[in-house]
């Protein structure tokens, strides 16, 4: 008897089977870099040795039977996505099958290696009705890419220029290029990345940018930086910005050019900026702050160049410090910054420490994230952050004299005790809570401890407000031995020389330390000291270090899950 399969698919609603179409799009892309194997008729025939995805189940469906083929064909929204790497009559195919909706355009999606470039034609032909175009090509002609972006858009909203290795030196006409001629109305997101285009290459005061939400610029800042008076113009007009970052590609030097033609101008007012993220240099981080101001939820990244440059002048310093303190719209309910996260990072690994400290309104610190770059023009790594500046090392101090740090109470330590120093931590004067994190190194627990010998020993008293210290890089064997009187040989510790103390002035500022061990403490009660950091010591001789440790009133036994800003 033979056996007659149901097509269980017909009792699918043709919208609801049209969506599952559209799904297999997003799970089963085109490859891009293809092979340009092909038939009009049939579905796209690959070579199994090509870097290609044979699968294209949102195609081949148009090929199971009649229903899906027509569903499939009539789905216009199916066949926006462009390439040409199945071949230009499949091309042309997805152009008629789109009807009359947007197309959406990547540049790695085509060739560039044809003399007739496919892409340029597909513009000149249909950019009326571009959605998003994306060119990231360093193979494309600078020619081809000034004449695309020199086409007019009615539909355009996302475009993004993002050239990393630019090949070809651009040739620059004597005016500044009107982007899009003047006419893109509903461009929404715009990203520039060309690190030999300058930034006086563009006209910022055409039409286009007013109605812009995303704003990411990556240009070449040799000869000027990206604040001129055309910039502020046209910044001006940007009333719907809500993020806006700035990359200033050069190796020169930045004046400080903030005179008093600026203070002349009124500050640009920016209600709807949520994100403000400037790579450049400390000169033009405090130039910039001086022409806007920000609403209150305005999260602001500053990172310098990381080159070797020489110190910013004096006055820059102080440009900063009135910058940061005046660039949010003054308003009584916006409270201080409260708390603040360094963390310390080593990109080359030779000791030249890039620091990030991030300052929240918020009790509790944040940890600050390093990556920042906005490269899928969504923006993550800020970690909630009012402020984050990124700063080299060997200039952290000067900076760090000039932030808004007089009101930080709780700061966490990310990366590093090694970092527990006198440049680090003197500009945080009325610190109550710090919280150093769990380092990667053997012997963290010695930085720790060097840091309260010379708080201590300090006639300035580092850190005088400092109440909790919250310490996860001691175990068990090391917090007995440095903490409880005595120690595990009778040594004398620190915890002999802290509970000695009888000067008045000292006690009142007394400092608690907590130490993450408790877990620990219980493995030994329990008869359990071979999985503890004791398990080669004596227990006649750990048990009882523990009653002393526990009553050292200076000490604080919490779990390793104790939140140290909690108190």
């Amino acid at each position: 008897m033979s056996y007659t399969p149901v097509d269980f698919s017909s009792i699918i609603p043709d919208e609801s089977l049209a969506l599952v179409f559209s799904f297999l799009q997003l799970v089963d892309p085109i490859v891009r870099k293809a092979g340009h194997g092909e038939h009009a008729s049939g579905p796209p025939q690959t070579d199994a040795s090509q870097d290609f995805n044979t699968a294209l189940a949102w195609i081949r469906v148009t090929f199971v039977c009649r229903r899906w083929r027509y569903l499939a064909i009539d789905e216009a929204m199916l066949w926006t996505q462009l390439t040409n790497n199945l071949g230009p009559r499949w091309l042309n195919v997805f152009v008629e099958r789109s009807k009359n909706a947007l197309l959406r355009i990547n540049d790695g999606d085509f060739a560039t290696d044809d003399p007739h470039d496919p892409l340029h034609n597909l513009i000149s032909s249909h950019h009326g009705r571009l959605y998003q175009l994306l060119i990231n090509s360093s193979k494309r002609c600078n020619d081809i890419v000034k004449e695309i972006t020199s086409v007019p858009f009615d539909s355009l909203q996302i475009f993004s220029l993002m050239i990393i290795d630019a090949r070809d030196e651009f040739s620059f006409p004597p005016e500044p290029l009107k982007l899009f001629h003047g006419h893109a109305p509903r461009l929404r997101v715009l990203v520039l990345s060309h690190p030999l285009l300058p930034f006086t290459y563009i006209d910022w005061t055409t039409s286009i940018f007013k109605n812009l939400t995303i704003l990411h610029l990556s240009l070449n800042a040799t000869d000027s930086t990206f604040i001129t008076p055309a910039f502020l113009s046209g910044l001006r007009q940007m009333k719907k910005l809500e993020v806006l970052y700035v990359l200033e590609i050069t190796n020169e030097t930045t004046p400080f050019a903030c005179g008093a033609a600026c203070s002349e101008q009124a500050p640009i007012g920016m209600e709807n900026l949520k994100i403000l993220i400037l790579l450049t240099s400390l000169e033009t981080h405090a130039h910039f702050l001086h022409h806007v101001r920000l609403p209150p939820q305005t999260r602001v990244t500053l990172r310098p160049h990381v080159f070797p440059s020489p110190p910013p002048v004096e006055e820059a310093y102080y440009a900063l410090s009135h910058g940061v303190s005046t660039v949010w719209f003054r308003d009584e309910a916006v409270r201080p910054f409260a708390a603040a996260a360094m963390a310390f990072e080593d990109p080359g690994r030779r000791g030249d420490f890039i620091i990030h400290l991030g300052l929240t309104r918020n009790n509790i610190p944040r940890r600050p994230l390093p990556k920042i770059l906005m490269l899928d023009m969504t923006v993550d790594g800020l970690s909630g952050d009012a402020l984050c500046v990124q700063m080299p090392a060997d200039k952290a101090y000067r900076i760090m004299q000039h932030l808004p740090l007089d009101d930080i109470r709780s700061l966490m330590l990310v990366g590093g005790s090694s970092h527990l120093n006198r440049d680090n931590l003197s500009a945080f004067t009325g610190l109550e809570r710090l919280h150093v994190c769990v380092t990667d190194k053997r012997r963290g627990f010695v930085d720790i401890l060097r840091f309260l010998a010379e708080r201590d020993a300090s006639s300035t008293f580092l850190l005088p407000r400092l109440r909790h210290l919250s310490a996860p890089d001691f175990y068990l064997l090391t917090a007995l031995n440095n903490f409880a009187s005595g120690g595990l040989n009778g040594r004398q510790n620190y915890g002999d020389t802290a509970e000695a103390r009888h000067d008045q002035a000292r006690r009142e500022s007394q400092l608690t330390v907590y130490l993450h061990v408790k877990e620990e403490i219980v493995l030994v009660r329990a008869g359990r000291l071979g999985e503890t950091s004791c398990a080669k010591v004596d227990p006649a001789r750990v048990l009882p270090a523990i009653d002393r440790l526990e009553a050292a009133d200076f000490v604080q036994i919490v779990s390793k899950e104790f939140d140290g800003f909690s108190i």
